[in-house]
């Protein structure tokens, strides 16, 4: 499973909503799940991700009794200044995705590469001020 990116058609990036999240964890993580079955070990943890009914109701029903978040089922504070592991994971991953030899011009690939870098850049800040 790799990482997603929030983008319109023109593969810019756009603005997380709640429509948009659940639209990540029905179409991308759901399928992606029941490729890669996850086993009762497994927990979801969100920190920050836009909140609403739907979102939490289809985080629940992907990973029942083992959300990690502020409404979860362990309660995790939103925007801790606490980083996880995951959140370490995360943004080393992205970085060294985004910031690979960039692609030749006349690949469609550039504008997605050089919006997923201005994406990642907060990441070593925030491993930074932390660690």
């Amino acid at each position: 499973m790799g990482p997603y990116f929030f983008e319109d058609e023109r593969e810019r990036a756009v603005t997380v909503t709640g429509p948009r999240y659940v639209h990540l964890l029905e179409n991308f993580l759901g399928p992606e799940l029941a490729r890669h079955p996850v086993t009762e070990e497994a927990f979801f943890q969100q920190d920050g991700a836009p909140h609403c009914g739907d979102s939490m109701a289809a985080v629940r029903n992907l990973f029942p009794n083992h959300v990690i978040s502020r409404y979860g089922d362990i309660t995790w504070p939103t925007r801790s200044p606490n980083l996880s592991a995951c959140d370490f994971f995360l943004c080393g991953y992205l970085k060294s995705q985004a910031f690979k030899a960039p692609a030749p011009p006349h690949s469609s690939g550039v504008e997605t590469s050089n919006s997923a870098r201005s994406q990642t850049n907060s990441c070593g800040d925030a491993s930074k001020s932390n660690g």
